[in-house]
């Protein structure tokens, strides 16, 4: 009994953690989509060089690009195709794992793989992709969105910059407790030990589990992920699978979100898929092996 307690608590203490920055990043989107032209917003956000732009921020070492992006998405400011660049390349806690054990040479191949995934990704979705329904595409560039939503509009600024995003974190910040929970009690049942073990598996189905653990919505599997292969359990391709579909908190964000089970379980996929392509090769051709 005393076990499980230890589980929640450490589910409550990781949400607590992250809260936080969640609110921060939505304060900063309302202040942002308040002060910023639709023009600008276009395009800085809906331009041509946005699945690059996205695939270069994502690699900084924390999740909060990836809920920025979640976000900025389903208020239509951004394409399905920079949101993937951005989850693709988005670098959690795990990257801070493989800095401080002195994997330099891995974390540089492990961020220029990702970055390269990003990109091919980004912009194949924006090619096939139709913006979401309601918004305009502007002419000349597919890709781009026309406006984005705005939320606000003759309130308060106490109401727009501080209220709203604060409901919006609240409610993000319990899909997430929930997601820790689960992972939590999924640790503790099977053993961390065990846990470990079946990450390492065979080089040729490490890319398949740890993209599958790597889709957890949750920043603890990016650092289980890069500690299993620090310890040498697990190949560079295995790594390189589940970091690129580890999106953390920002995948949570996404998936709460207004969307179609389709569009969101087509996005899901598409990560997975790509971690899988991109592991697998990195196995093929025995890349860090």
């Amino acid at each position: 009994m005393m076990e499980i307690l230890e589980v929640l608590l450490d589910a409550l203490l990781d949400t607590l953690k992250v809260f936080p920055f969640i609110l921060a990043v939505f304060i900063l989107i309302a202040f942002f989509e308040s002060r910023v032209k639709s023009a600008k917003l276009r395009k800085a956000l809906g331009g041509k060089y946005a699945p690059l732009v996205g695939s270069v921020t994502g690699v900084v070492p924390q999740c909060g690009f990836s809920v920025m992006g979640a976000k900025l998405f389903h208020e239509g400011c951004i394409t399905a195709g920079t949101l993937l660049a951005i989850f693709v390349s988005t670098s959690d806690e795990g990257v801070v794992v493989l800095l401080t054990g002195g994997k330099w040479k891995e974390f540089l191949l492990l961020t220029a793989v990702k970055i390269a995934a990003a990109v091919i990704v980004g912009y194949t979705a924006n090619a096939f992709v139709k913006p979401q329904s309601g918004e305009e595409v502007l002419p000349g560039d597919g890709a781009e969105y026309g406006h984005c939503h705005h939320h606000g509009e003759g309130e308060s600024k106490w109401h727009e910059y501080f209220v709203h995003p604060l409901l919006h974190s609240l409610k993000t910040a319990a899909f997430v407790l929930a997601v820790n929970v689960v992972f939590g009690m999924i640790v503790y049942l099977v053993g961390e030990e065990n846990f470990e073990k079946f990450m390492s598996g065979t080089a040729y189905l490490q890319p398949f589990v740890a993209g599958l653990v790597g889709l957890i919505p949750n920043c603890a599997p990016s650092v289980v992920i890069a500690q299993t292969f620090t310890g040498g359990s697990l190949t560079f391709g295995g790594l390189a699978a589940g970091l690129i579909a580890n999106a953390g908190v920002g995948l949570a964000v996404y998936l709460k979100g207004k969307g179609k089970p389709k569009e969101k379980a087509a996005v899901v996929l598409t990560l997975y898929f790509t971690a899988v392509v991109v592991g697998e090769v990195a196995v093929l051709i025995g890349l860090l092996a």
